[in-house]
């Protein structure tokens, strides 16, 4: 794949995705993996009684899953959990897991995953006979690093019609499920959206997930923006890719110069060179799930990108008057952000 097609960005509401599956399981297909070098996303849709995948460890990358509709049960680390709409479970490297949809109609669950941190044509990681896993028909009888024996007699995954259309479930929490953070053994934990820290400076409030575990591979968080505020500067990474999910509200994704309306449902994927913000649109808060690649030979200090001088993003405020890779310069006049116990989006909200 060329280069000019891999800096391509990605603009497409899960509703007019691609989508491949078999009985009881899809998932969408945002573009190859060419384009998603750092790490992957989808939207997996399962049957109630269905898995994501056999109970299995990644040994190099880490897993974040975040459910957006329906009730799932989950093993984590050897750990039974029930989960509902709006918790996030994030499984470091080395944690073994599987998701199985729970109740009585289809569940949806956003799955993140880094890519090409496993040695090449080295061990990846294994599927985990378990028997909390086994329970819920979603472990290997015995330990295997093979997908082949893991997946027997599963068949081949083929384009299918969407079985989902966007929405945020906004059921009670399930019951026995998640009322607070919880933390695993070894670095793993889960959380509902509800309950993770928030910080506010008035136009602009960020939900800060990172800040509830050092992401070493990717980073991510939540901004609410109010309506005509930008989340950020206008900018460019020069070597890390990001992604944002529209959660909720309605808003204006600035990408190469170019307007680019989007509202819930809504994914933008930035790869590395791409320059990009977005402003917050319509009558109330927009909320928007932002993913970004972390690497420590360029994701800090003065390579990391550029603040970029645009006449289109500096009608919305979003612009410096001049390039700058210096953020103390860009947001010289941002008001500070300060922590708040009020959250400014609820998991759900229109």
């Amino acid at each position: 794949m060329s280069e000019d097609n891999r800096a391509t960005p990605i603009v497409v509401h899960t509703d007019d995705s691609r989508w491949q599956g078999i009985e009881g399981h899809a998932h969408t297909v945002w573009e190859p993996e060419e384009r998603w070098p750092q790490y992957g996303m989808s939207v997996d849709v399962l049957e109630p009684g269905r898995s994501n995948a056999p109970y299995h460890r990644e040994d190099h990358e880490d897993e974040t899953f975040l459910v957006l509709d329906g009730e799932f049960a989950a093993v984590v680390d050897g750990e039974p959990l029930r989960l509902g709409a709006g918790d996030l479970v994030h499984c470091p490297a080395g944690t073994a897991h599987a998701f199985v949809c729970r109740g009585e109609r289809p569940g949806a669950i956003l799955m993140l995953g880094a890519r090409g941190r496993a040695p090449e044509g080295g061990p990846w990681g294994e599927y985990v006979a378990n028997p909390h896993a086994a329970a819920l028909g979603a472990s290997v009888t015995e330990t295997t690093a093979d997908s082949e024996v893991a997946y027997a007699g599963v068949p081949d995954y083929a384009p299918v019609a969407a079985p989902w259309s966007w929405r945020l479930d906004r059921s009670p929490r399930p019951e026995g499920g998640l009322h607070a953070l919880h933390r695993g053994d070894n670095g793993w934990f889960a959380v509902h959206l509800d309950d993770i820290p928030w910080v506010d400076n008035g136009p602009v409030a960020r939900g800060r997930i990172d800040h509830l575990f050092h992401f070493d591979q990717y980073g991510m968080n939540i901004q609410v923006m109010q309506p005509g505020q930008p989340n950020c500067r206008y900018h460019r990474e020069h070597r890390d890719d990001e992604t944002m999910l529209v959660l909720g509200g309605e808003a204006i994704a600035i990408i190469e110069g170019e307007e680019h309306p989007v509202r819930a449902g809504h994914l933008v994927h930035c790869p590395a060179g791409t320059a990009h913000v977005f402003v917050g649109a319509g009558d109330r808060p927009s909320a928007v799930l932002m993913v970004g690649n972390r690497d420590p030979r360029w994701s800090e200090g003065p390579e990391w990108g550029t603040y970029v001088a645009d006449p289109v993003a500096a009608r919305h405020g979003a612009a410096v008057e001049e390039d700058t890779n210096d953020p103390e310069v860009a947001y010289a006049t941002r008001p500070p952000f300060e922590p708040t116990d009020t959250p400014p989006w609820r998991f759900g909200a229109a």
